[in-house]
């Protein structure tokens, strides 16, 4: 009788996980298959390699990929999240849940922790992947999905799973192209020592490009150029330029007793601190100038005294640093002179807004003092960002605020696809990064 009630008691358990199974995901027309953020009161949202402030979103064989967030409502309130493979253009693949995941096809974020003596509260939350009860099997394009307890998503991330397989180089130079030789870079590369298994490589491979770890900038399809022996070689310079953005503005916001780069005064009440940023100008015209910068990326931190050392990630940035719940929120006021109106809505971009243009990070002209401001709520932190121009057909340009010059430096990521002839999803062989 007791085997009877436990065998009972078991299939209950495994319907039950099964039911939830099904119904527990968010819907696929409800997702936007890029980095994004679906909601105001979702900030700071960082993912990547070991959870390090300049980490790529890309694993290998046992690599682990660290996500973390904070919640500004500053409830107890428990996330979910899954993952859906893509293909090499992030459509989903036609393939089952089971053929790519072990263990749970979702799962809960439990680990949050509250903010500690903040003028604003919030609530931070972490999840590493793989875990205990989530991983994935085989490689390729992923997003992940945070969603809530009306599975609607609040977070979108896409990150790369690749196989260590083989040897990609590659570098960047000045374009040869005499339109974009000023203005641009072009990207080369070969990969080397091919896997056995790759039979047809210039029909079953292909590479993509991204610059600055902006989703939005990925290239086309490249297929090889040309094989000479067990290597590929990818040269061609229409599909692989990039323009090449000065390098990129930036404030130094980790603290809030006294000034740091570009912040010229600190206003602070009861409920909120408010960073009065440098004010700058477009940048279209102008002589080059050299700055080590992050390209576009943020750094978590805070300092309390003015004698502790300027290294801006000497300590910074890990997603273990006690920063992450003692940092406060400030309203950095963004100001950008002009003395006309632009021909669009302006915007503060970079990895602080995922390069996506939400309305929170839109600035307003002020025709008396002719400049665009904004103060917008930021973590402190040091920050490189740009501003951009969106047209009303949501054309979104630099020409008006930032100017392209060849010299200044970027990072790139290639990724190698290979999709051999009745195989049903794209497999990664190899991801390069160089910079």
């Amino acid at each position: 009788m007791n085997i009877l009630a436990n065998l009972a008691a078991a299939t209950a358990l495994l319907l039950s996980l099964t039911s939830l199974s099904l119904v527990a995901q968010p819907d696929h027309s409800e997702i936007i298959f890029e980095d994004y953020t679906y909601v105001d009161y979702i900030k700071t949202v960082q993912f990547t390699q070991n959870g390090e402030a300049f980490g790529l979103p890309v694993v290998g064989p046992n690599e682990r990929l660290v996500l973390t967030f904070d919640d500004m409502n500053a409830d107890d309130y428990e996330y979910n999240y899954t993952v859906i493979h893509c293909d090499r253009n992030w459509v989903p693949s036609e393939i089952e849940t089971i053929e790519y995941l072990s263990g749970f096809d979702y799962d809960d974020i439990d680990t949050r922790t509250e903010s500690s003596y903040t003028t604003i509260p919030y609530t931070h939350h972490s999840l590493e992947l793989p875990n205990r009860q989530f991983g994935w099997t085989i490689s390729g394009n992923y997003l992940l999905v945070v969603f809530d307890e009306e599975y609607l998503p609040i977070i979108t991330r896409r990150f790369i799973v690749h196989e260590n397989q083989g040897q990609l180089e590659g570098s960047f130079l000045r374009s040869r192209l005499a339109s974009e030789t000023n203005t641009h870079h072009e990207v080369t590369f070969h990969y080397k020592k091919m896997p056995a298994e790759v039979t047809s490589p210039l029909v079953d491979l292909e590479a993509k490009v991204m610059q600055d770890l902006n989703w939005h900038t990925l290239s086309t399809g490249t297929k090889p150029s040309y094989e000479n022996g067990n290597s590929l070689y990818f040269d061609q310079t229409k599909r692989l330029t990039f323009p090449s953005l000065i390098e990129a503005r930036h404030f130094d916001a980790r603290a809030v007793e006294f000034k740091l780069d570009n912040v010229i005064k600190i206003r602070q009440s009861l409920d909120s601190i408010i960073l009065d940023l440098d004010t700058t100008r477009v940048r279209i015209n102008g002589a080059f100038s050299s700055r080590d910068d992050k390209n576009g990326r943020f750094v978590i931190g805070r300092r309390e005294r003015a004698s502790l050392s300027e290294s801006l990630y000497a300590f910074e940035g890990s997603w273990r640093s006690s920063a992450n719940t003692f940092a406060e929120y400030v309203y950095a006021n963004f100001v950008l002179y002009t003395q006309f109106k632009l021909p669009g809505k302006v915007f503060v971009t970079g990895k602080l807004s995922d390069y996506a243009n939400y309305p929170e990070f839109e600035l307003f002209y002020d025709p008396y003092t002719q400049c665009y401001s904004r103060e917008i709520l930021v973590k402190q932190g040091h920050y490189d960002y740009y501003y951009t121009v969106v047209s009303d057909d949501n054309i979104q340009t630099y020409d008006y605020t930032e100017q392209l010059a060849h010299q200044s430096s970027h990072d790139y990521l290639t990724i190698l696809y290979y999709r051999p002839f009745a195989q049903d999803f794209d497999r990664v062989l190899q991801v390069y990064y160089f910079e």
